[in-house]
């Protein structure tokens, strides 16, 4: 009887996890099924399944950075991840059965996912700090060229500001430098930047460049847009970006407990009633949704 309920409770939750399911959404992923189903082509829905996953990957590691200090892959990060599952089932095989380790398995793949979400975080939050100073350097800058080279500008203002920015920038010049179409050079730099309104201003100055415009008024315009925003929700921000980073160290924390757990002397009394292992299991289970829901924002 109690076997029959762990096994219904780890169903129930690897299910929520695998399919993460929202009520609302479902009349919408029917039609996309629907769509899907329709669409003629040679790519199978698993193969297009497949190449969504991976592009996202993709797109974390880009946010992260990470490839700026040693090389990383897509096929890496996923080579990483099953080393961690493999590791983990042969871990804990040793001391519950195959269900439960095969649970622990995928809770320690989550966690190559976790620090890039917790490096992006923390990236992204140094860039909106200082976005403002940013853009009023390159406006000075800007101001006193006598050719109005914009790229020339960024370069000149890289050298007055921090990281991870600066390396972006470096990066946009080193293209254009070596005949990247500038636009391709401003659209790459745009995708490497978390700052929505840092977004929206690389896009409009890609109008300016491409049509003319009164770029001055642009940078202006967001030096206001930003700091004002800055002020009305630079309290709030930073809460969530301090309570988002405290749980993804929690989550870490909570991992490494279990892991000390196992080899303590408490192992025995506490995780081998059936109880304990359903706490256990639910525990991971729990641990991975919170992973995935926190990073639905940088797949959407």
């Amino acid at each position: 009887m109690l076997k029959g309920i762990v096994i219904l409770l780890i169903s129930a939750g690897l299910f929520l996890i695998v399919s993460n399911i929202d009520i609302k959404k479902i009349p919408a992923k029917i039609k996309a099924i629907k769509a899907n189903s329709n669409q003629k082509g040679r790519k199978t829905r698993f193969n297009s399944v497949l190449e969504s996953k991976l592009d996202y990957i993709e797109k974390l590691i880009q946010k992260s950075n990470i490839r700026i200090y040693v090389p990383y892959s897509v096929w890496t990060h996923i080579f990483i991840c099953f080393v961690f599952f493999f590791l983990g089932v042969i871990f804990m095989e040793q001391y519950m059965n195959i269900v439960v380790s095969v649970i622990f398995g995928f809770g320690l793949c989550t966690i190559p996912f976790l620090l890039l979400k917790i490096i992006t975080d923390v990236l992204s939050y140094k860039i909106k700090r200082i976005s403002v100073d940013f853009l009023i350097i390159l406006k000075n800058f800007f101001v006193s060229s006598k050719n109005n080279d914009i790229f020339d500008c960024f370069k000149r203002a890289s050298e007055y500001i921090s990281d991870p920015l600066k390396t972006y920038i470096n990066i946009m010049i080193y293209e254009h430098e070596h005949k990247i179409s500038p636009i391709q050079c401003l659209e790459n730099f745009k995708e490497k930047i978390e700052v929505s309104e840092l977004k929206l201003f690389v896009e409009n100055l890609k109008i300016c460049y491409i049509h003319g415009g009164d770029i001055v008024a642009l940078i202006d315009t967001f030096i206001e847009e930003i700091g004002k925003q800055n002020d009305d929700e630079d309290e709030e921000s930073t809460e969530d970006s301090m309570l988002n980073i405290g749980l993804y160290f929690l989550l870490l924390i909570n991992f490494a407990v279990m892991y000390v757990l196992m080899n303590s002397a408490y192992r025995q009394s506490i995780l081998e009633p059936i109880w304990g292992q359903i706490v256990f299991s639910l525990d991971i289970i729990i641990s991975i949704y919170i992973v995935i829901q926190s990073m639905n924002k940088l797949q959407t």
